[in-house]
């Protein structure tokens, strides 16, 4: 169960704002996206601790990388991300993933391993859509839509590409070697993880080849229901596989 102390909860208060204040005057979010981003993270950091945080963290990192590599060529390309702070929106879509199996493993602590796997796994799967996207999109050939498989322009909802698959597979392999390397997570985890970033990558790209290019979704429910996904597929493959 959730038990917050005075002493945790400034500790989170600190680390959180330390970061959102950084992603502010870097430009990463605006300030609608700096006080969401605030209130995700504490909520981890109270549920959690700084280690597991840790997960969620290199998520934020790897997608500050990858979205900066090459950005001029994106722009040039008019495939990148906009320029300007993200907000609101988007730091929910994909800050709730993974706040809510946080807030699952605070509460339910009987299913705490299954939990857990569903944190990272969530985190692992939008990391690997952000890898995918940005990287995908400096790919020398076309993507293809994946549900027809035809070839359409960098950039559009629900493409996919060689390059960008593998880059989301790598950074799977890069969340879940984390959570083993600061001892949150054994081998089983491991490759769970790597198997549910990589399903919730694939859903995301699904969701954004239908309800998001028929304006049913934007871009931020897609992102949610892939951390979503993922981190559903990584509980159950703890729950039944492993």
């Amino acid at each position: 169960m959730i038990s917050i102390t005075l002493e945790n909860f400034i500790i989170a208060l600190i680390i959180s704002l330390a970061l959102g204040l950084m992603a502010y005057k870097t430009k990463v979010v605006d300030k609608t996206g700096m006080t969401s981003g605030v209130v995700v993270s504490m909520g981890i950091l109270i549920c959690m601790d700084v280690k597991f945080f840790t997960i969620f963290f290199t998520f934020v990192i790897i997608g500050a990388i990858f979205t900066a590599y090459k950005w001029k060529k994106k722009v040039r390309e008019k495939t990148a991300e906009k320029e300007e702070g993200r907000g609101i929106s988007n730091v929910l879509g994909n800050g709730l993933p993974p706040l809510i199996f946080a807030l699952a493993y605070a509460v339910l602590p009987e299913q705490n391993l299954a939990l857990l796997c569903g944190y990272i796994s969530a985190v692992a799967a939008l990391a690997a859509d952000t890898a995918s996207s940005e990287i995908g999109v400096l790919s020398k050939s076309k993507p293809i839509m994946i549900t027809t498989l035809k070839r359409v322009e960098k950039g559009t909802d629900g493409g996919i590409s060689i390059l960008g698959t593998f880059a989301g597979l790598l950074t799977t392999m890069l969340v879940a070697a984390v959570a083993v390397i600061i001892g949150i997570a054994n081998w089983y985890v491991f490759i769970a993880v790597i198997f549910a970033g990589n399903f919730g990558n694939f859903v995301d790209s699904l969701i954004g080849a239908t309800l998001e290019r028929g304006k049913i979704f934007g871009k931020q429910e897609t992102n949610f229901v892939c951390g979503i996904s993922g981190g559903l597929c990584g509980m159950f493959l703890c729950l039944v596989v492993f």
